[in-house]
């Protein structure tokens, strides 16, 4: 990924614009203030870039750096799960081949917030699976603590925070008691920071997450498009998704629905993978099985 920035440094868009002028401002004192409008995103991307400057004078050039180290964790996390869930060892290199050379390597190539939110998100998870496996408070602090800096990175981390919430809760193995405790607690670690975000967004803007009036004029339908659009090109890249769209004209059926099959065949296939996998974990390492928390709680 640096090799692919040597030439002309890392990808710019109006986004990579919104998060270094407002990371600008925020060195210069001025708050969360982008170059033009107002910035009721998610804030922990600008204040990693503007942490850059304290290492580096070229804030662009750091965000490249940075988020090529982003998405490098990203893969040796995602190889560190796959190997606590004793998967085989030519399995996971091809898993990590897949990840480097995956269409999330060209995303982190840009000024984005992604590179950082797939960390989080891949740390989160993992940290989850090893709570709900070992039961500790500890695994518990730490995947709630990651699950809040997905939620700080971008929004959509409070999927994070529901399912999470919800496994927690439907875990049989504990006392309904202790679920209730730790899915509270879990949920409160992770949504606290945010939910403080929020309400200075609706303090200043009379909205959580700024001028939405953009959207107003969109359907479901073409909501939908955008979501299963935007999930493809990051799980499989525009080259396969521009044969979906191929082969769904030849056959004469709507493009949306052809692509949606698609996405939940691919997460299909990831879900039973793990479920595979985590019957050899709960046999071996995986931690010594599910058991019900310490007296403590």
């Amino acid at each position: 990924m640096l090799l692919r920035q040597a030439e002309f440094g890392p990808g710019l868009t109006p986004d990579s614009a919104l998060y270094v002028s407002t990371a600008h401002n925020l060195l210069a004192g001025a708050g969360f203030v982008p170059f033009h409008g107002v910035y009721a995103r998610a804030p922990l991307y600008p204040l990693i870039l503007a942490a850059t400057s304290y290492f580096h004078d070229d804030m662009i050039a750091a965000a490249g750096v940075l988020n090529a180290i982003a998405f490098g964790l990203s893969v040796c996390v995602a190889l560190a799960w796959l190997r606590r869930r004793q998967v085989s060892a030519p399995l996971m290199a091809w898993a990590g081949l897949a990840l480097a050379f995956s269409p999330l390597a060209g995303v982190a190539a840009y000024v984005w917030s992604e590179a950082f939110f797939v960390l989080f998100l891949l740390a989160a998870l993992f940290s989850l699976d090893r709570f709900l496996v070992a039961g500790t408070r500890r695994m518990l602090f730490v995947a709630a603590g990651f699950a809040a800096l997905c939620c700080l990175t971008r929004y959509a981390g409070a999927s994070v925070l529901v399912c999470a919430t919800v496994l927690i809760v439907t875990r049989s193995q504990w006392r309904p008691t202790e679920r209730i405790r730790a899915a509270a607690l879990y949920a409160a670690i992770g949504i606290v920071p945010t939910a403080v975000w929020l309400v200075r967004n609706l303090r200043i803007f009379g909205s959580v997450s700024g001028d939405l009036s953009m959207y107003r004029d969109f359907s479901a339908m073409d909501m939908l498009h955008m979501v299963v659009e935007l999930m493809l090109h990051a799980t499989v890249g525009p080259t396969v998704l521009d044969w979906i769209d191929a082969v769904a004209d030849q056959l004469t059926i709507d493009a949306t629905g052809a692509r949606l099959l698609w996405l939940l065949a691919i997460w299909g296939l990831v879900v039973c993978g793990l479920a595979a996998s985590g019957r050899t974990a709960r046999s071996g390492g995986g931690g010594g099985g599910a058991r019900r928390w310490p007296g403590g709680w």
